[in-house]
């Protein structure tokens, strides 16, 4: 079983993590080739990512792909994402996991950017 896990930052905030909920469970919503979609945080909120991904497994899934909502590749995507990765993979060695680059590194991100400064409001 597939398994999409949609990571933020993680912010104390509860509104921002609620945003992150609610950007989840959009993405559930739509027709795509996961069997569960599911968001954890870097830090700061709960679910953590290995705790979440502890969940998958748990559930039967056996391939995790993490999607990270960070604009820029800073430390969290090189250093600290990496990191995470490679403990998931040693604690979780019959499971598939994988990551997506970025969100900030797809081209179509620029288009968002520029739709949303059009938009009248």
């Amino acid at each position: 079983m597939k398994a999409l896990l949609i990571v933020a930052h993680g912010s104390r905030n509860p509104n921002s993590n609620r945003e992150t909920e609610a950007l989840t469970e959009a993405i559930r919503n739509r027709e795509l080739d996961y069997e569960v979609v599911e968001h954890a945080y870097l830090e700061l909120a709960e679910p953590t990512i290995p705790s979440a991904a502890a969940s998958l497994v748990e559930r039967g899934v056996d391939s995790i792909t993490l999607v990270p909502l960070f604009l820029a590749s800073g430390n969290h995507v090189e250093r600290d994402m990496p990191a995470i990765i490679d403990d998931l993979k040693n604690a979780y060695p019959n499971s598939h996991v994988t990551m997506k680059p970025h969100i900030g590194s797809n081209p179509s991100f620029v288009d968002l950017i520029v739709d949303h400064i059009t938009e009248k409001h």
